[in-house]
């Protein structure tokens, strides 16, 4: 597990920086002080990521489909975006993929 305490830190840095490490089973970005969009680009990479967490930040803007597609993230068993600033529609995973944590993120669009 990696437990990253860094506030102020570019997400894009921290996800480049992580695809190195394709065994990472979770990862805790919780309350670091992260904002802006969250890209798909690097996500894929990470496998065997089980746990994701990117609660209590500032992240704005569509939450990548990436993170919400069990076919890329196969190993993910709980993703938590709470308290965000995320919008626009959200997928919801088919019925084998765990459900994402949304609560508090201001979310507006549609469920599909």
């Amino acid at each position: 597990m990696l437990l990253l305490l860094a506030p102020g830190l570019s997400l894009i840095f921290v996800v480049v920086a992580l695809c190195l490490l394709q065994h990472l089973e979770s990862l805790l970005l919780t309350a670091n002080q992260l904002r802006g969009n969250i890209s798909s680009t690097h996500w894929p990479s990470l496998q065997n990521l089980q746990y994701l967490s990117l609660a209590a930040n500032q992240f704005e803007g569509k939450i990548p489909t990436v993170l919400l597609d069990c076919t890329f993230m196969q190993s993910l068993v709980e993703l938590v975006l709470t308290s965000n600033k995320f919008d626009g529609d959200v997928c919801i995973p088919p019925s084998e993929c765990s459900l994402p944590r949304l609560a508090s993120s201001k979310l507006c669009g549609v469920l599909t």
